[in-house]
């Protein structure tokens, strides 16, 4: 006999059919999946991770657009431009290709204030939501006035020279170069950069000088590697100090003596060549370190000009380049007698040649390189306009240096 099923009440079917359609429906999705995960601020943490999106530029100008792509996505992607409180400043929406890969433009409200912000980018499907890794953003520059008004944008450059007054007046110079903005009485300053230079061709007087020291070795240049720009703009008056630039003087001894030492070499050519045939040169070494001596003796006295002189002695090294000079004639000696030694049938320009060689190397020790002059330029905008703009480039706004310039402005838009 078949037994009878027992049949549940009609409410329990509805039930059962309440909880399946409800957990249908979450696993599907809202049908706006945007607007849910907006509401929600979930993240789908299961979603396998997304590459992070490219950010064109990084740095940006109020009221400028930023170029965003991305690949992985092929449902909606929304980018958001937004504090690292979270807060948003501006979206947009967009649709990748049948590959995944997207681009969308994002325009930077024109009141956004400078500072650091985020482009977070999200790709969207009916199982949620899944971020992309958040890409750093820079605002830098002045935001339209709270009338609406277009801010200024100016350029101002300061230009410090430093040199020897008497011999190298205007020998370096350091130009700063200061972007800047001003909008609803507030100054920004936006990049600094410097510009060094080494005696340029403008220089007549300092640029002979230059030509001279140059015959003897002695040559000038400025290193940048270090070179820095400090902005500190708060919310009224701006301020850059810009510094790091190192100038230098270096000096190759041995073209600075090559001519004077030019007759020393020749005479123990001439006394080199028997020595060597008759097995003396321990003898010639002695006799060689002996004539370096001397000729370090006749620089001494009288063999350099006075002014060359100054550049290869204590004035501009702190130490005294004559002393270690004949310090290294006992190095010469050795040097030059192992280069001799190996030479069966010498001859006058093969002695010649090892002579030169020798003295090349040993007094090219002493080739040093001095910092000369490390400026730092500071530029303050103020936040007052002035009552007399013609003493700011037209621009009413006050500019300070130190030390004391007269900067010159300009305005770009």
């Amino acid at each position: 006999m078949r037994k009878s099923r027992r049949r549940r009440p009609i409410y329990w079917s509805i039930a059962a059919l309440g909880a399946t359609l409800a957990l249908g429906f979450q696993t599907l999705g809202p049908a706006n999946p945007l607007s849910a995960a907006a509401s929600s601020g979930t993240r789908n943490a299961a979603a396998a991770a997304l590459p992070a999106p490219t950010v064109s530029p990084t740095t940006v100008a109020p009221g400028a657009a930023v170029i965003v792509s991305g690949t992985g996505c092929r449902a909606r992607v929304l980018v958001a431009l937004q504090k690292s409180s979270g807060e948003q400043l501006a979206t947009q929406l967009g649709t990748p290709n049948t590959s995944g890969a997207w681009t969308i433009s994002i325009v930077v409200p024109s009141n956004t204030p400078s500072g650091a912000y985020l482009v977070a980018s999200s790709c969207f499907t009916y199982g949620g939501e899944t971020a992309y890794p958040a890409v750093a953003l820079t605002v830098s520059g002045c935001s339209t006035d709270s009338n609406g008004g277009q801010a200024h944008y100016y350029l101002t450059t300061v230009t410090q020279q430093a040199g020897d007054p008497i011999r190298f007046p205007e020998l370096f110079s350091d130009k700063a170069v200061v972007f800047w903005c001003a909008s609803n009485g507030v100054v920004e300053i936006t990049a600094a950069t410097q510009e060094p230079a080494v005696e340029t061709a403008g220089f007549s007087y300092s640029g002979a000088n230059i030509f001279l020291v140059g015959l003897y070795g002695v040559t000038f240049g400025v290193d940048g590697t270090k070179a820095k720009a400090t902005i500190s703009n708060d919310g009224g008056s701006a301020t850059v100090t810009l510094s790091g630039m190192s100038f230098y003087q270096t000096t190759n001894i041995a073209t600075a003596l090559s001519i004077l030492a030019a007759p020393l070499l020749e005479a123990l050519t001439v006394s080199v060549v028997p020595a060597i045939r008759s097995g003396q040169l321990g003898s010639w070494a002695i006799k060689a370190k002996n004539m370096w001596g001397a000729l370090v003796g006749k620089l001494r006295a009288h063999g350099l000009p006075k002014w060359i002189a100054e550049y290869l002695g204590t004035s501009v090294f702190e130490i005294d380049v004559m002393d270690k000079l004949e310090r290294l004639g006992g190095d010469f000696a050795t040097l030059a007698e192992s280069y001799l030694a190996s030479q069966q049938n010498p001859t006058a320009e093969s002695v010649r040649d090892s002579l030169r060689l020798a003295f090349e190397r040993v007094v090219a020790r002493l080739n040093p390189k001095t910092v000369l002059w490390t400026p730092t330029i500071k530029v303050t905008v103020l936040d007052t306009p002035s009552a007399n703009p013609s003493a700011t480039g037209a621009t009413g706004w006050p500019i300070r240096t130190q030390p004391i310039q007269s900067p010159m402005t300009k305005e770009l838009r």
